[in-house]
């Protein structure tokens, strides 16, 4: 029994077969990411979802619309898996985690939002994960979350109520609430100084080379590479 389970144990942790998980994985990823785009409200994506085709056969319309997904998660967590050197155990949750941010992140870039239909459920994931590992403290995954969401909607009546606009979205407070879920109280204070120097690099770069600058700046994608680094460290540690 030794050496073939030493000889499962040689497929399991093998490029290959990590390459092949990492495909089937970003399969699925692309069908859930169809799915989360078709449930999104027509007005905020300014498209009528009601006219899609095949609306009574939804597997069938999410496998034949998820080909660029697939393609791109495709080589997003090969690339992962090659790169960041992850145990396969940690794999599926980088990968996951992944697709959280990087979907949201798009989402944010070309309409400036983020859903709750993305944000909550990695918030909660965050706080069972952590209360199930203790990779983070479960009381530091709360208070990271709670500071989170405090800090941006702190930021959010202060802007509103002295400038009269919205300077920034509670679905921003929602991603960093989710972030300090995975990350812990502590963390938090490190990806709002890398998200901020982020959009001010961001916003300077705009500026110069951009005719386009009257829509907002989406900081989602601020928050979210600062936080799967800091994510990816924790994980990796």
């Amino acid at each position: 029994m030794a050496p073939f389970a030493d000889n499962i144990e040689h497929i399991l942790s093998g490029m290959p077969f990590r390459i092949l998980i990492s495909l089937l994985f970003a399969f699925v990823c692309g069908c859930v990411t169809r799915f989360v785009w078709n449930r999104l409200p027509s007005k905020i994506l300014r498209v009528n979802t009601d006219s899609l085709e095949h609306p009574h056969l939804p597997f069938y319309n999410l496998c034949r619309g998820s080909t660029n997904e697939f393609i791109f998660y495709g080589l997003l967590f090969t690339g992962i898996c090659i790169f960041t050197g992850s145990g396969f155990t940690k794999l599926p949750l980088i990968w996951l985690i992944s697709w959280f941010l990087t979907t949201l992140s798009i989402i944010d870039l070309r309409h400036y939002l983020l859903p709750d239909i993305l944000t909550l459920p990695f918030l909660w994931l965050g706080l069972l994960y952590n209360a199930y590992s203790h990779t983070v403290c479960p009381s530091d995954a709360i208070a990271g979350a709670a500071i989170g969401y405090l800090s941006i909607w702190l930021l959010f009546w202060i802007v509103k109520l002295r400038m009269h606009k919205h300077g920034i979205g509670l679905g921003d407070a929602k991603l960093l609430a989710a972030l300090g879920a995975w990350t812990g109280k502590d963390n938090v204070t490190w990806i709002c100084l890398w998200a901020s120097l982020g959009g001010i690099v961001w916003w300077t770069l705009r500026t110069i080379y951009s005719n386009d600058k009257n829509h907002p700046l989406p900081f989602g994608p601020c928050l979210a590479i600062p936080g799967w680094v800091v994510i990816a460290d924790i994980l990796r540690s």
